[in-house]
């Protein structure tokens, strides 16, 4: 095998390894939908929390737009509404079946985890919504 060739060889081989990650994976993580490589949040949820709204404006590593319209980003308020709502049945059912609590401990036993869980709702919510409407030309990734 010639050097080129070779060189070719691994070039697709690493291309391929940095596209590995799924579609489901890019949205948990959070993200690029073009290239699943780019963080769309400028900070780690973890390493600076109260910053974890802050978006890129595109892509680090491909430019893609994360702002494709303005406005965008209100649709997301309804996935954050079902990621909330399937928090607040769980927890609900779980202690109603488990615990029987009286209403104020059910109250707080719903409200403070829906409280805790706003950054990662805030950041799915708005994946989930540039994964599924973020209109991705033709030529793009699938």
């Amino acid at each position: 095998m010639s050097e080129k060739k070779l060189q070719l060889y691994f070039m697709e081989y690493s291309a391929k390894q940095e596209k590995s990650i799924g579609k489901f994976g890019a949205i948990i993580t959070c993200k690029c939908p073009n290239c699943r490589q780019g963080d769309m949040f400028q900070y780690s949820l973890l390493g600076n929390l109260p910053k974890f709204n802050k978006l890129h404006d595109t892509c680090p590593k491909c430019s893609y737009s994360f702002h494709p319209e303005p406005g965008f980003y209100y649709g997301a308020m309804y996935f954050s509404y079902g990621f909330n709502v399937a928090i607040m049945v769980s927890i609900f059912i779980i202690a109603q079946i488990f615990f029987q609590p009286t209403l104020i401990q059910l109250l707080i036993a719903v409200i403070v985890p829906t409280i805790l869980f706003v950054p990662v709702n805030f950041r799915l919510s708005r994946a989930l919504m540039l994964h599924l409407f973020g209109n991705l030309d033709a030529t793009d990734r699938k």
